[in-house]
């Protein structure tokens, strides 16, 4: 993962609208406490109001101990958050920029 986590890139004077990846812990720690993720769900709610003035575009997916588009897979598999395949699906995607939004019990190692 090293060079992989660097801060965010900026698209504005290219008129180029920036594609932002989320990714929304669904693991175990997050899913069974709501508490935890209503902060983020306030964050992802503020990005889509930029969406819809057409200044970013936003793929919302849920990780847990992989990468999904639906979150009740993500919540059914529980456990902890793997930052694996997180990383693998940013490298195979290539969003301007990337938003993880985790409570921190992954295996980030970095």
């Amino acid at each position: 993962s090293q060079g992989t986590i660097k801060k965010g890139i900026t698209s504005r004077s290219s008129g180029k609208v920036p594609l932002i990846n989320v990714y929304l812990d669904r693991s175990g720690s997050c899913s069974n406490y709501p508490d935890k993720t209503r902060d983020a769900e306030n964050a992802i709610a503020t990005l889509n109001k930029y969406m819809k003035q057409g200044k970013l575009l936003i793929n919302l997916y849920y990780a847990s101990t992989d990468v999904f588009q639906d979150r009740k897979e993500a919540e059914k598999l529980g456990g902890g958050m793997d930052s694996d395949p997180v990383i693998d699906h940013i490298k195979a995607t290539k969003p301007d920029n990337v938003i993880i939004l985790t409570d921190s019990d992954s295996n980030y190692g970095y």
